[in-house]
């Protein structure tokens, strides 16, 4: 019903009352950017997923993430049409780091799981073109409960190898290896579950930490010489030899940038977790 009111000459006249709607909030432009491109791809972003896109680029630009990062891959929409994607430059070019899948690869909402056979994904990042010496690091999220797997690069490139391997047997982690062998500088630990959040970073010559979940699982001093591999970045699989070490695990998340420390790791996670947690495939 409408309002009464009185005219200052004294007759009524009727005033309506309206509902004033606020329009909805609008979203990150990155966020917004990584939404287009999978609806590009012909994937329907539901409003939980754009939510949950949208608060995890805010996250990463609150705890100062989203700046050393250089290429993320969420996998989200189930395709290799939409993992493909780095949110960090969602354009469909080897520039912008998007993924190239080779092989046999499962692609589902879960994520992206490769046949541990032939398949990678080439990132098209080159670290010793993008990447600083003695200042980087890889992340995988694994999503695979496994009783007993060898030694898996799930993020690799050559022999000289910036790699994280969350194998059953033992958690390696190399990082700007040593000219001629990279075992004197990685981390090996015991890892009895596959599943988990994973993160190597370097910091300085002396300085290689790798985590699981944020707590970390071992560090080493190692002070070099060190080199950047000169070969694009694979994720589950390492490209020396034409390919090798491919990995069976379910990647629901990866990414590559900076080298990060210990309170980037923990908010790293627990931005992660959150994504993951939002999209109903947590470990």
């Amino acid at each position: 019903m409408g309002l009464i009111f009185s005219n200052n000459n004294g007759s009524s006249g009727r005033f309506r009352a309206y509902t004033t709607f606020s329009p909805p909030p609008s979203l990150d432009p990155d966020a917004q950017a990584y939404i287009d491109a999978l609806d590009a791809a012909g994937y329907t972003v539901s409003g939980t997923e754009e939510t949950a896109i949208n608060t995890f680029v805010l996250d990463l630009k609150a705890d100062g993430i989203w700046v050393k990062s250089k290429a993320i891959y969420p996998f989200i929409g189930g395709t290799a049409a939409t993992h493909k994607f780095n949110i960090k430059d969602p354009r469909d070019l080897d520039a912008a780091f998007r993924l190239t899948f080779f092989g046999g690869w499962t692609h589902s909402a879960t994520g992206a799981l490769p046949n541990g056979t032939n398949a990678y994904a080439n990132t098209h990042y080159n670290p010793s073109v993008n990447m600083t010496l003695n200042d980087g690091s890889l992340s995988f999220y694994s999503r695979t409960e496994i009783a007993n797997i060898g030694d898996t690069g799930v993020a690799a490139a050559d022999s000289n190898f910036v790699q994280v391997s969350p194998n059953i047997n033992q958690f390696g982690l190399g990082f700007a290896s040593i000219i001629g062998g990279g075992g004197a500088s990685q981390v090996n630990v015991a890892n009895p579950d596959a599943r988990g959040f994973y993160v190597a970073s370097r910091t300085s010559s002396t300085s290689l930490k790798g985590y699981k979940n944020a707590s970390i699982s071992g560090t080493n001093t190692n002070a070099g010489p060190h080199t950047l591999p000169n070969s694009d970045l694979w994720i589950s699989a390492n490209p020396t030899g034409g390919g090798s070490r491919y990995s069976i695990l379910e990647c629901a998340f990866a990414s590559v940038g900076d080298g990060l420390i210990d309170s980037e790791v923990t908010d790293y996670y627990t931005a992660v977790q959150a994504l993951q947690t939002a999209l109903n495939r947590e470990v």
